[in-house]
């Protein structure tokens, strides 16, 4: 086991199909994690691009992470260590790797997210 010290907490937001196929915040479950940041500039054809992706790594030993099979992806996650605007918070998971310890226990030493920068999803009451 590696045995990270996670600085961070992130939300992690389990998405649900609303009756008019709408995107709505389904169960939110708050996880220790280490999130770095990927912001990055370009400008090419006469068109400038920020892009602002992520990736993190989460506790594989909390309990809604073992819940969902370490299959994460195409859920969302709110993380906002720097204060920025919540709606600026937002991101969805695309990739999810399961790091193991192969060759001695074969435990999961750790869980790496990859994010893409996504739009917030309204709070409904």
């Amino acid at each position: 086991m590696i045995g990270l010290d996670y600085k961070d907490s992130v939300s992690l937001v389990d998405p649900v199909i609303d009756s008019y196929g709408a995107e709505q915040i389904g169960q939110v479950e708050t996880v220790p994690a280490l999130f770095i940041q990927n912001t990055g500039w370009s400008h090419s054809a006469n068109e400038t691009n920020v892009t602002s992706d992520g990736e993190i790594y989460i506790d594989p030993t909390h309990w809604f992470v073992e819940l969902n099979a370490y299959r994460l992806e195409d859920m969302l996650v709110i993380a906002n260590p720097f204060g920025s605007a919540s709606s600026d918070a937002w991101y969805r998971i695309i990739d999810v790797t399961v790091g193991q310890d192969k060759l001695l226990s074969n435990s999961i030493d750790n869980i790496k997210l990859e994010l893409k920068k996504t739009t917030e999803i309204p709070y409904v009451s």
